[in-house]
């Protein structure tokens, strides 16, 4: 061995400390226009971040869907061939034409949710997004002011073509949100999926029975044309076993022993209704879903309105001082006492903490804490914090309060399926509407708010602030 080669021994136990292993993890901008790449979310997945590599297991519910999906087409083909055959053969063409066409389309659908992403969220799309939601324009007249340079005011038409206040659409009286997991920015109606381990735009529910994976708002169109159209083809199928039945229960002689189609027939009878039922009540649910522009989990969890809810008055004179009976709401006034029901020694950070543009830092003297605090934090509702009287009044304003509804069932389906647009257009959308169920407006980052939730949200701030 050379004298000048050099060995990297280390030691099998090392008492040295070691630097945390970051995995790429960067703090959330500080302001608006900090630049964002979706590399800086992870160079490193290994210490359990990001997107879970799902085992062989998970995918079992989804061998047991499509079983279900093509193990019905045998009694459904025997029926066809040994009852309707014999006796018409143009009928019989019509049943087998209709039944197998719907069953194209159910597997169309079912690859599509399985094969397209639900809504993977871009990080540098979305900081973009809400920096011109929450701070755009006030950016835009800054940097305008700034290449003019001079103090000459806008003529009298341009005054008069600017939009006012009143004209401009709420935006809603949300915040900035920024997964503390995927460590990125969460666009409006987007959630984190713990079991798949990424955020996912407007996410509705996880589907362990469609590959395990979310349903959200690319899959979303495919996943309700899917429940249609196996309710469609279980409901046409039980159909088609009525005269088969009623012709089997008339006769006055005995069945031949050799001659299964009478149990075949029976079969299909139990399972198109048993799935039927089933299947058509959940499409029933997401029709009263989209109807009224809401994810099952918005209608699930009434306490995600409250980052919606106006900030609720409170003193915030001296931040750094835990509120006085006076600064609290209702029963929660000796919350900091040790003996209170709701009193927490280490409550969760309040997500405005984690605020990218309304965050201001103040100054303390030496020797105390240093306070945080957002132009929507004081005044926050909690959920941990809510009393008994003021949870039932955010369940009970949670069945009425609909932040995203359109205002007319037309238009809140056409943010789901899309519209059908020009003339030119209006084949392609009706083949991809029959195929796969069409494909949803937008782009899944921002949603228009409905304006009357406005007052009814000030409403139940005014409520909680007196329980």
């Amino acid at each position: 061995m050379s004298s000048n080669t050099k060995l990297n021994l280390k030691p099998l136990l090392s008492f040295e400390l070691q630097p945390p292993a970051l995995f790429g993890r960067r703090s959330p901008p500080a302001r608006a226009g900090d630049d964002y790449s979706p590399s800086d979310a992870y160079e490193d997945t290994s210490g359990g971040h990001g997107p879970r590599k799902k085992s062989w297991i998970a995918y079992i519910p989804t061998v047991v869907a499509l079983a279900f999906i093509v193990g019905p087409q045998v009694p459904l083909f025997v029926t066809l061939v040994r009852y309707y055959l014999p006796r018409s053969p143009a009928l019989f063409l019509v049943h087998l034409s209709v039944t197998y066409t719907l069953t194209f389309i159910v597997l169309t659908c079912f690859l599509v949710v399985l094969a397209r992403d639900p809504g993977p969220v871009d990080g540098a799309k979305a900081q973009t997004i809400e920096d011109r939601r929450f701070q755009g324009p006030i950016a835009e007249e800054d940097e305008d002011e700034d290449e003019d340079g001079d103090d000459e005011g806008i003529s009298l038409a341009e005054a008069l073509m600017k939009p006012s206040a009143s004209d401009t659409p709420w935006a809603g009286y949300g915040e900035r949100r920024w997964c503390q997991k995927c460590w990125s920015p969460k666009p409006e109606r987007t959630h984190h999926c713990g079991e798949c381990g990424r955020c996912v735009l407007k996410m509705d529910h996880h589907c362990p029975w469609l590959g395990a994976k979310c349903i959200g708002h690319r899959t979303y169109p495919a996943f309700i044309h899917l429940l249609f159209t196996i309710t469609l083809l279980c409901l046409y199928s039980f159909a088609l076993t009525i005269p088969p039945l009623r012709s089997y229960l008339d006769l006055t002689t005995i069945i031949n022993e050799d001659d299964w189609t009478p149990y075949f027939v029976l079969l299909l009878a139990i399972i198109t209704f048993i799935f039927g039922l089933m299947i058509g009540s959940f499409w029933g649910y997401h029709v009263y879903l989209i109807s009224t522009n809401q994810t099952t989990l918005e209608q699930l969890t009434p306490f995600l309105l409250l980052r919606h809810i106006p900030p609720l008055p409170m003193s915030t004179a001296n931040p750094t001082q835990p509120p006085s009976n006076s600064q609290t709401l209702g029963p929660q006034s000796n919350r900091h006492r040790p003996d209170s029901p709701y009193f927490f020694p280490s409550p969760p950070p309040d997500r405005a903490s984690f605020s990218e543009g309304s965050s201001t830092t103040t100054q303390v003297s030496p020797g105390t804490k240093t306070a945080t605090t957002t132009a929507h934090k004081a005044g926050r509702v909690e959920e941990h914090l809510l009393s008994s009287d003021q949870r039932r009044r955010v369940r009970y304003a949670a069945r009425k309060i609909r932040l995203y509804d359109l205002g007319s069932v037309r238009e809140n389906w056409e943010e789901v399926v899309g519209g059908r647009g020009k003339a030119g257009s209006r084949w392609t959308w009706w083949l991809n509407f029959i195929v796969c169920g069409g494909k949803g407006k937008g782009d899944g980052y921002t949603f228009e708010f409905n304006p009357t939730a406005r007052r009814k949200l000030d409403r139940l701030a005014e409520d909680l602030a007196k329980l």
